[in-house]
């Protein structure tokens, strides 16, 4: 027969025993997590634009077979509405200003034509204004959209983005069409005649069509990295 001090500790053992059992433990309130301690969140970026990096250079097209002929513009002047943000707020609604006397297409006599002869054929056009009004992507890609000014007429050009390593390249096609400026492609075309037909008996042409490239350079910086 069990001794009354045997009794008393297996007693002992099942109180403890169902005490631990029948009463779950409450749960605990999440603990905080600090900056130090939330390592795997993904970092925010946010990019400044660098004054002084952005370059303009277009391609416009000659000859039947569509011939491209480069030049870039000597001065461009950028004005964003936001010097630091999330990329699509340091684009969207950036201002740029560029003064046509500045073509440069590495020929001074072809340079001279265009000047009098193109943009001297269009109205109040001694800076090409415009506005980006429209960014969608994300931080290598996207599509923009544009509102330029030339020959007093404003139109919304669509176009795209790229961003690696801090170099945005955005690239427009322009149609001179939709700015009136047919008049103003044939006076440069008549003083070319020669030199915009690639084989005698072809037709001289001048299309209305130009490529715009502009490149810049954003500072990155990314919160919460390692």
């Amino acid at each position: 027969m069990p001794s009354p001090a045997t009794h008393a500790l297996a007693t002992a053992l099942i109180i403890s025993l169902l005490s631990c059992g029948s009463q779950p433990q409450s749960p605990q309130p999440p603990q905080p997590v600090t900056p130090q301690e939330n390592t795997g969140t993904t970092a925010t970026c946010t990019y400044t634009y660098v004054h002084d990096s952005t370059t303009v250079s277009f391609t416009a097209y000659k000859f039947e077979g569509k011939t491209g002929v480069g030049g870039t513009f000597n001065q461009v002047e950028v004005y964003p509405l936001t010097e630091s943000g999330l990329l699509a707020q340091v684009l969207n609604a950036m201002e740029f200003r560029i003064p046509v006397q500045g073509t440069n297409t590495a020929n001074d006599d072809r340079d001279n034509k265009i000047k009098d002869h193109f943009w001297g054929n269009l109205k109040n056009t001694a800076t090409i204004m415009g506005q980006i009004v429209e960014v969608s992507g994300t931080e290598t890609e996207g599509k923009l959209m544009a509102s330029i000014t030339l020959n007093e007429v404003t139109h919304q050009v669509p176009g795209t983005y790229t961003l690696a390593n801090g170099n945005i390249r955005m690239a427009f096609e322009l149609d001179m069409t939709q700015f009136d400026g047919l008049q103003a492609i044939a006076a440069l075309n008549k003083v070319c005649e020669d030199l915009h037909r690639e084989a005698p008996g072809q037709k001289s042409i001048l299309w209305p069509n130009v490529s715009v490239a502009v490149t810049g350079f954003l500072k990155k910086d990314c919160a919460g990295t390692n």
